[in-house]
């Protein structure tokens, strides 16, 4: 999925305030309903691949909890012990909590409903994409950006909080497969053409069949479901029709140039609202298609059975600012 970032950022429209910057998480899907502190991390995943699983106190639920970090030794066990098992290579984990039988998130740009206050915002920092060549460099703090994540029987929520010294409207207005822009670069009405917030999707975390979504200020949509990551800039991946020559192999999309049917709009809520200091977004991706409308887990043969309220615990996820 990191290679999508790079493949499309490659060429960033001169209107751009910032670089691109990325985190790339694991969601553990918890099956814990209504409003649940959260989870304390541990130093290293669980011994001989089992869950890490605890019983709620005072409670008949079960509290499923993951890392946030993993390349921190076990106590009295140095990194080189484990070496082998590329312990910090592991990606950011994050446990996003289903919401309660009661419990609605309004999708407005605001992010002050109790289900958002209730869970924490991811304490890991956006990294530069460029960082191995500038391993030194640190995102100025007023870029931070922090993000949280919920769901329920029918949709994944994403809120996020994104630093930006100035936010102003850009070029790109709409979604698939209306988007306008007023920038006179060709095919560039797309949301990365201005500051934006994307996000990358893999429900079966094999890089098949996953998500991209992106979206501006201006509450302009754009999402991709993607086969297979495409070959391109030095990048591996599958060499995949562009010149409208063949069939377009690797993406579906109703972006008009993609000229495919996917795209979770308009059964997909977003949102976004200035705040100080920057701009906050919601997001409502639905999890499965309905009337011709994609979701999050349109794709294979079955990509069904990776659904959470089927017992699906883990996806992958990028969130990224570009």
């Amino acid at each position: 999925l990191k290679r999508r970032f790079q493949h499309r950022v490659a060429a960033p429209s001169p209107t751009k305030s910032m670089d691109s910057s990325l985190l790339a998480l694991g969601l553990l899907l918890a099956t814990v309903e209504g409003a649940v502190a959260p989870s304390p991390t541990r130093p290293l995943p669980p011994s001989d691949g089992e869950a890490a699983v605890t019983e709620a106190a005072g409670g008949g639920h079960i509290e499923l909890e993951f890392l946030q970090r993993f390349a921190t030794a076990r106590p009295g066990c140095p990194i080189s012990a484990d070496g082998w098992r590329f312990l910090h290579a592991y990606p950011h984990q994050y446990v996003a909590q289903k919401l309660g039988g009661n419990q609605h998130i309004v999708i407005d740009g605001s992010l002050n409903d109790a289900p958002w206050e209730e869970v924490p915002f991811t304490d890991s920092p956006f990294v530069d994409l460029a960082q191995p060549l500038f391993p030194d460099y640190v995102l100025p703090e007023k870029y931070t950006t922090k993000v949280k994540v919920r769901w329920d029987a029918d949709f994944l929520y994403v809120a996020a909080m994104l630093g930006e010294p100035w936010v102003e409207n850009g070029f790109v207005w709409g979604s698939n497969p209306t988007l306008r822009s007023t920038n006179p670069i060709v095919n560039s009405n797309v949301p990365y053409y201005d500051n934006d917030f994307e996000v990358f999707i893999d429900v079966s975390g094999t890089n098949y069949y996953y998500k991209e979504f992106e979206m501006n200020y201006n509450n302009a949509t754009y999402d991709v479901l993607w086969r297979a990551p495409d070959g391109g800039l030095e990048s591996p991946g599958v060499p995949c029709c562009s010149d409208n020559k063949c069939e377009r192999w690797c993406q579906n999309s109703s972006w008009p140039p993609f000229g495919g049917k996917y795209s979770m709009y308009p059964n997909m809520k977003t949102a976004t609202a200035k705040v100080e200091g920057g701009w906050t977004l919601e997001i409502a991706f639905p999890l499965r298609e309905t009337n011709g409308t994609g979701g999050l887990l349109s794709g294979g043969s079955d990509w069904r059975r990776f659904d959470p309220n089927l017992g699906t615990k883990y996806w992958l996820a990028d969130f990224s600012r570009a």
